[in-house]
């Protein structure tokens, strides 16, 4: 059972984005648990996620101690995706706060709140960031299964499955190869796809 940590703090947050020092911790604790919630354990399933949150909160505690594959896990893979997918999260709740009177947008004598459309361009950044450190974490759980024994021994009593499980929709496609082999190698010559075009080119390597 997860026990609700942080994987990263805010003042990490803080310092690693540009979000203003002036930010309440608050409001960013809040976007970090949902960052986890709806990003991390959807990535690595509610029993890695939860793997990780009990063994943070033992490091942190009793002092105990994890492997260095777990610590490159954190440090060098959910961290940075923790990090973006965080922002990504906090620029709703920084653009307006919920406050008595009403949802209010936030003006000073000296500055101009940016609008809607501005706010979710800035949103489109951080999911691309979010979205490229999804995919090196999930590079790393592949190209070391024996490090993270977790994600391949899901079964229907762990919680959430993690991403190469079907659990949104009947139609699933497993991350995998980011471009499919080229056609002398595809079944049947069937053309493959490398961007904006297809490879249909005879004898193409």
């Amino acid at each position: 059972m997860s026990k609700q940590v942080l994987l990263i703090s805010e003042t990490k947050l803080k310092n690693w984005t540009t979000i203003h020092q002036n930010v309440d911790m608050a409001l960013l604790t809040n976007c970090i648990f949902m960052a986890q919630e709806l990003g991390l354990q959807t990535l690595i399933g509610t029993k890695g996620y939860d793997y990780y949150q009990n063994l943070v909160l033992q490091v942190q505690v009793s002092g105990g101690t994890m492997s260095q594959a777990d610590r490159i896990m954190l440090e060098d893979y959910i961290a940075p995706y923790l990090l973006h997918r965080a922002y990504f999260e906090a620029m709703p709740e920084i653009y307006a706060r919920k406050m008595n009177a009403g949802i209010v947008a936030h003006e000073t004598e000296h500055s101009k709140t940016v609008g809607i459309k501005e706010m979710a361009y800035f949103r489109d950044i951080e999911q691309n960031r979010y979205e490229f450190y999804s995919q090196r974490l999930q590079d790393r759980i592949r190209s070391f299964p024996n490090d993270y024994p977790w994600y391949w021994s899901y079964n229907s009593q762990d919680g959430m499955p993690n991403s190469k499980q079907t659990y949104f929709s009947g139609i699933h496609i497993e991350p995998g190869l980011r471009y499919p082999p080229r056609k002398v190698s595809w079944y049947g010559n069937l053309p493959a796809y490398y961007g904006r075009e297809y490879d249909c080119c005879d004898g193409a390597n």
